[in-house]
């Protein structure tokens, strides 16, 4: 990806074969994190003590599956959209997808919607077991705390996030 944004070939470059190789890293990175995502959140599944049920693991565990939960149901979405945008790219643009001028807008939603909000869901994990530390008191309300930090992840997600075909969504 590096490589083909410093020879004009990123997201909307104007070289073609560059911007195919920078459209083709853009899926091989999103694999790979997906991947990865998957290995976290299996291991927050299943790598429990006995008896630990999953509303009684630390907030920041509970918070690192729903934010991996919300990039593993988001990042296929960036990478079905960079398919289409490198087919209609290389092979002729039946619709808008492969135009360069509009292949940032459709990658985009990622850095906007979906993805701010799985970023931010392990913080408020970490927020609401720091806290807890530092008070020494229990959580009174874990379930709430958790409930909240489980809506913030599915909330992240849906049609409204991307904004290229939802325009007039976005008031």
């Amino acid at each position: 990806f590096i490589v083909a944004n410093c020879i004009d070939g990123g997201i909307g470059g104007g070289r073609v074969h560059a911007n195919d190789l920078g459209l083709l890293s853009i899926v091989g990175m999103v694999l790979a994190l997906v991947i990865g995502l998957t290995t976290v959140v299996t291991t927050a599944i299943t790598l429990r003590t006995r008896g630990l049920y999953l509303d009684r693991v630390p907030a920041f565990t509970w918070a690192t599956l729903v934010g991996g939960s919300v990039w593993v149901l988001t990042l296929p979405v960036l990478a079905g959209n960079v398919l289409l945008m490198w087919v209609d790219h290389r092979y002729g643009a039946p619709s808008s997808f492969g135009v360069p001028g509009d292949q940032w807008l459709q990658v985009s939603w990622l850095t906007g919607q979906p993805q701010v909000y799985a970023v931010a869901v392990p913080f408020l994990g970490i927020i609401a077991d720091v806290l807890a530390t530092l008070t020494g008191v229990r959580q009174a309300n874990r379930g709430v705390v958790l409930g909240f930090i489980g809506a913030f992840g599915v909330l992240s997600v849906g049609a409204w996030a991307q904004p290229f075909f939802f325009q007039d969504a976005q008031g």
